[in-house]
This record gives C-alpha cells, structure tokens and sequence, in this order.
C-alpha cells in the first residue's frame, strides 16, 4: 500500500517515531528503573571561574593548542549558560532547551554569541564535550546518542573511573578492541556521561533505558548492541534476577496491538492514522506477528 509506506517513512524522517514495548519490556522497565539525574551535584554548583580553572588541569596533558579550545570553549557555552535560570550548570542546561534540541543545539550558543561580536567556531563543540566529560552537566541519553564526536568515547575512557575501566577491559578480552567492542565502549560512554558514578554503579535499568532509547533514535538497530551489557554481567555487578542478555530484548518482549503500532509515529492527521490501522487490521490475520511488525515499520 503506497500511502501507508510513504506516511510512515515520512514520519520516520522526522524522527517522530517512538520506541513502544510489550508487557514483558514493561514489566522490567518496573522492576529496573533506571537512576534518575539529579540537578545538582558538587562539580556543577561550581562558579563559572571554579570550573573552568578545573577543566584546564584536565587537560593539562595536552597541547597548548588543545587545551586552549576546550577551555575556551567551555567557557563559551557556560556564558551562554548564564543567561537562563537555574542555581547549577545542569539546571540552566536543561531551562536551555538545548538537550531537546539534539541535532541543533549549537545554533541557540552560536547565535546568542554571534549577536554580541563573538566568534564561536569550532570552540563550542570541543567546549562542551570538556563539559559532559569533566561531569559539569548531564545531558539525556538521547542527546548523547546524537553526539557525533570521535574523541568522546576516548576522553570519557581517560578521565572517568580509570579502575573500573581497567576491570572492564580484563572482563572484555579480546572483544574489547574488535569493531564491537568500539560500539560497546561508546554505550558505556553514554552511560557515564549521562548517569555519571562509576562503571560498577551502571544499573539494569540505565541500560533499559539506553537499549529503549536507541530503539528511537536509530532507524536500524544493528547488531551488537547487547554487547556492552554482557560485559557488565561478567563483572558481576548486575543482580541475579537481571536479564540475561538484552539481545533482542525489544523485539520479543510481548506484542502490542495494530494502533500502538501506528501511534509509535505520532501522526498529526487523525484520517490518516485510522487509515493506516484499518490497512494494518486487515492484513493482520494473514501475518505472524514479526511480518506484521515488518510492514508497520
């Protein structure tokens, strides 16, 4: 039917698409909540000079060069801050709009210093990844997931938790520097950032929830995903009662009906919608439940 494969492609380039589980997902999501980011803690209650004065040792390691366009990018982006509400970094990032704005958040800085003479240029992205890393805001996984920044993975690994690092990496073996392993170690990258603690404090639930979230944000799953979670298991952390593994753990988690499978898309125009339930009611007795999943997608 080309009305209902184009309206749902159409939806999905808008990434108007929302991840929808079974009772089963639903059930675990109840028992293994994930942990909540507060708005305050010690690093992002700190004056503005306070931090910047301390992501510049983090960074006493490298180049001048470097070390110049972090710090002077995270001071940037924090004097924008300032200008919202909030008595913490965190609090001001979220009355920022910016982590609702994924894709285009660096234009709200950018224009605001744009406006007063200021010349942002490849500061602000390098400026706030010295933010996320030294812990002085917390943005959601969401935000996180559209990160498209290749030191982040890295920098993570070198400030954060180095101890629980080391003991991940004798858990991974020899997965730990396979083309996998790299995906895996960018989801607990995720996690850290936007959950902060350490490696051993990732809980069933964080993880739920970066499965659940990568479900919407990526039109394709891929494969290997459920890897970073098998290693979390290895070190033993996870209760007994966790899930064994989160492969999959999405799709065969209970069916749901023919309009929540419609709604994932969140469809404006009510006729539309009911005519694309009504398409997918009746074909449904002719298809398992996968393929119907196949053609709702």
């Amino acid at each position: 039917m080309t009305t209902a494969t184009s309206t749902a492609a159409a939806a999905t380039s808008q990434d108007k698409v929302v991840a929808f589980h079974g009772a089963a997902y639903k059930a675990l999501q109840e028992t293994f909540p994930p942990r909540m980011t507060p708005d305050s803690w010690t690093v992002t209650a700190e004056p503005r000079d306070q931090a910047v004065a301390r992501l510049r040792e983090l960074s006493a390691g490298s180049s001048k060069h470097t070390r110049h366009i972090r710090v002077r990018g995270a001071d940037l982006l924090m004097r924008w801050l300032e200008t919202f509400p909030g008595e913490t970094w965190q609090q001001r990032w979220r009355s920022s709009t910016a982590d609702d704005q994924p894709r285009s958040w660096s234009e709200l800085p950018a224009s605001w210093h744009a406006e007063r003479g200021v010349g942002t240029a490849h500061y602000l992205s390098s400026g706030t990844l010295h933010l996320i890393c030294g812990d002085v805001i917390r943005p959601s996984v969401s935000w996180l997931l559209h990160l498209h920044s290749p030191n982040f993975r890295s920098r993570m690994e070198l400030i954060r938790d180095p101890e629980g690092y080391a003991d991940l990496v004798a858990a991974a073996g020899p997965t730990w520097s396979s083309q996998l392993g790299r995906h895996a170690r960018l989801q607990i990258a995720v996690l850290l950032a936007a959950k902060s603690g350490r490696i051993r404090d990732i809980t069933v639930g964080d993880c739920l929830e970066l499965r659940a979230t990568e479900a919407r944000v990526y039109r394709f799953g891929g494969t290997g995903r459920s890897l970073f979670y098998r290693w979390l298991k290895d070190l033993g952390q996870l209760p007994p009662d966790a899930p064994h593994t989160l492969r999959d753990v999405t799709r065969h988690s209970g069916q749901v009906s023919v309009a929540d499978l419609v709604d994932r898309y969140q469809l404006q125009c009510t006729p539309v919608r009911d005519l694309l339930v009504d398409y997918l009611a009746e074909r449904q007795p002719a298809l398992d439940f996968s393929s119907l999943l196949s053609l709702g997608a």
